[in-house]
């Protein structure tokens, strides 16, 4: 999966990838964790599951295990680590974020893009990355299979405007129509993301920008 942060000049573990944005109005953003003002919480009180791949089973956010499993993937999914929040719009962000991924990654499993569902919770690049993203996949016959391992040391909030950079252990990786890899593997990420509260009450992902840097 190394290949498409380049690709969206920020991709998924690890939820991290240009065409036109879908018009749809988030609405009825669920979270994924209760509310609260605890300095830290985990993105654990929901699950989101991620679409999978004909011989790949259905998983959904968890919270653990905190690092990857030794050996090639054998599964798809997002897991939370550290989430540290201490205001609900704090939450709100690092909850979107989470959902973000998982359909992020589902997108790449199963080489569709669900705009529905990822169009109530990013905007422009966040979704126009996902959209060329799996356009490759698809031309290049492959798809997505791994998890991805968050962890949020922190969310800036400033008014209607977000910044979040989040720490990912990833085995997320490209394979083709027989489970071949088709590329080495990015054991870490580094991910910069921007986010803005649409129409003044709902969370979404702006931006995403992937590095292959490990960060703490």
């Amino acid at each position: 999966m190394a290949r498409r942060p380049t690709v969206v000049a920020a991709t998924l573990l690890l939820v991290v990838s240009l065409a036109a944005c879908a018009k749809e109005k988030p609405s009825g953003l669920p979270t994924l964790t209760p509310g609260g003002g605890d300095s830290t919480s985990d993105s654990s009180s929901g699950t989101v599951p991620v679409s999978t791949a004909p011989t790949v089973a259905d998983t959904p956010i968890t919270t653990g295990p905190v690092s990857p499993s030794v050996g090639p993937p054998s599964s798809t999914g997002v897991h939370a680590g550290k989430i540290v929040t201490s205001t609900p719009d704090q939450k709100a962000v690092a909850d979107v974020f989470l959902r973000y991924l998982a359909l992020r990654l589902a997108a790449y499993n199963k080489v569709e893009v669900d705009l529905s569902a990822i169009s109530k919770v990013a905007t422009g690049q966040a979704i126009s990355g996902v959209k060329a993203a799996v356009e490759q996949l698809r031309s290049n016959k492959q798809h997505t299979i791994g998890e991805l391992y968050v962890n949020i040391p922190g969310v800036q909030v400033k008014g209607t405007t977000a910044t979040m950079r989040s720490c990912m252990d990833n085995t997320t990786i490209d394979v083709d129509v027989k489970g071949k890899a088709a590329e080495n593997p990015v054991p870490y990420f580094s991910v910069d993301s921007t986010f803005e509260k649409a129409g003044g009450t709902i969370w979404v992902v702006k931006t995403v920008r992937f590095t292959q840097v490990q960060c703490k």
